[in-house]
């Protein structure tokens, strides 16, 4: 690692004030010094020691939404060989807080992350009361902007509120998206093509499978594409994950102890009838009850592969 980093001495690095990790070719988080983890306890994080620490993707805590500015935002520095900064918000229950993040290569793709605090005030807004009646959707999810963590109001006037308290405590069934003034204040107009912000919350996928390993794998490649998932083990955990919140698609694994995937795909549809679904199996496609019209993609697959299979299920016109 020391190698990896040069030209930084690792002990300047862990004297940093900021916050700072590393990342090597793949992303993975391979360093991190001192003030990240005093960052975490001090903002009662949930990434807390094993588990955004060494060796977990980056991509695993950032929210999907901004996915796929940030493989831009590292590609970039990777390729131009050349320092990238960016400034966001990231506001605590009691104040306006504004970062700079400064992107530094390294040798052998890895970069070094610095997330340095540049603004801090009291919040200069009037406070809102978690009501949930106000901000839950039909669906039961609260849709919450990734920045400045205000949420928005499910019935007219559809604006984004200030509420402390979700921010103190995060709340149940979470969506992640982008308020409008945040997605143009910090990424430009392209982050939401000129539409209304709500156009900016993630495609949410139910990824169904018993191999936690796999799992692992297809979230991380669903959130490098932009895409929130939701994991469940078993049929039992994905009717609990659907009676929850809505979801775009349901990735299943065709073949699992107890509840098979054809069982599971009649219970989702039983729930919600207009969910499409898509199986994934070793076995041949004919497993595939044609009543269920289904997708279904081979094991194993790759990214690209994956990625495409479930553009072409959504409609989306951005295959890469």
């Amino acid at each position: 690692m020391v190698a990896l980093l040069a030209p930084f001495d690792t002990a300047a690095l862990d004297a940093e004030p900021a916050t700072v990790l590393a990342l090597g070719a793949d992303d993975t988080i391979a360093y991190v010094n001192p003030a990240y983890w005093a960052f975490a306890a001090a903002n009662d994080a949930q990434w807390a020691p094993g588990a955004w620490g060494v060796g977990a993707s980056i991509f695993a805590a950032i929210p999907a939404v901004l996915a796929r500015f940030y493989q831009h935002l590292f590609a970039r520095a990777r390729s131009e060989r050349a320092v990238v900064e960016h400034e966001y918000e990231c506001s605590s229950p009691d104040a306006f807080r504004r970062f700079r993040l400064r992107v530094l290569p390294c040798a052998d793709q890895t970069l070094v992350l610095s997330h340095a605090l540049v603004v801090e005030r009291h919040h200069d807004e009037a406070s809102g009361q978690p009501v949930d009646a106000l901000f839950r959707r039909a669906d039961g999810t609260l849709l919450q902007c990734s920045h400045c963590r205000r949420v928005r109001r499910h019935a007219p006037p559809s604006t984004w509120d200030w509420v402390p308290a979700y921010v103190a405590k995060p709340a149940r069934n979470v969506s992640h998206g982008l308020c409008g003034t945040c997605a143009t204040f910090y990424y430009g107009a392209e982050m939401t093509g000129g539409t209304d912000a709500s156009s900016a919350t993630p495609r949410r996928i139910l990824v169904v499978d018993d191999d936690a390993g796999l799992r692992s794998v297809i979230q991380r490649i669903l959130a490098r594409r932009g895409y929130e998932a939701v994991s469940a083990i078993t049929g039992r955990a994905a009717l609990d994950a659907i009676a929850e919140g809505r979801f775009d698609l349901a990735l299943i694994d065709l073949h699992m102890p107890g509840m098979d995937g054809r069982e599971v795909a009649l219970a989702l549809r039983a729930a919600s009838p207009s969910l499409p679904v898509m199986f994934m199996s070793g076995a041949d496609q004919g497993d595939v009850p044609a009543a269920l019209e289904a997708s279904f993609i081979a094991k194993p697959f790759t990214p690209g592969e994956l990625g495409a299979a479930i553009e072409r299920v959504l409609g989306r016109d951005d295959a890469r």
